[in-house]
């Protein structure tokens, strides 16, 4: 008798519980589609071009490509963008790297300066402009790493995309920032 009461209880409490669930599901509907917030962001994004940066405290090895995919949050009167991401030099070492750092925006130039922790594998400290700020797979970002005070492998001197960089600006803010990054 004991194990056909509980089974009972537990079958009402399932049945209460689908329930409160189903409730839930037809009250959120009901509400119609979640606007989800967009904040101001520029995005960076290239993919296997061609690398004239030299390597430093290793040898070259490997395709001369590298790449970046890099989103930040806009900056504004009151903070700089903060910038995560990753940068991959494939003569430097066959992965992707993480960076963070933060982003500029004067005018039409929006400018990215990350690095990699101190933990990473490799030293990568970089600079990437873009002139245009054309939304889309147009554009050419210039990159420039130093990896002097690096005593690991690291990327050092400029290259240039081809035009076929992807830039994106999410939301863009109504004014213009020229903020350091930090």
């Amino acid at each position: 008798m004991a194990t056909l009461r509980n089974l009972l209880t537990i079958l009402v409490i399932g049945l209460f519980i689908g329930a409160i669930a189903a409730f839930v599901m037809v009250t959120q509907a009901a509400a119609g589609p979640q606007q989800t917030p967009t904040s101001p962001g520029i995005v960076f994004s290239a993919n296997a071009e061609p690398s004239s940066f030299s390597c430093k405290n290793t040898t070259c090895s490997g395709p001369g490509q590298f790449g970046f995919w890099i989103w930040c949050t806009a900056p504004t009167s009151t903070s700089s963008g903060d910038c995560r991401g990753s940068m991959f030099f494939y003569n430097i070492q066959p992965h992707a790297v993480q960076v963070a750092g933060g982003v500029t925006l004067t005018g039409t130039t929006a400018t990215m300066t990350v690095s990699s922790a101190s933990t990473a594998a490799i030293g990568v400290g970089c600079t990437l402009t873009n002139n245009s700020l054309l939304s889309g797979r147009s554009n050419t970002v210039t990159v420039t790493c130093d990896a002097t005070s690096w005593s690991k492998p690291g990327p050092s001197g400029a290259s240039t995309t081809k035009a076929d960089a992807i830039v994106k600006i999410l939301n863009r803010p109504n004014e213009t920032s020229s903020l350091s990054s930090n």
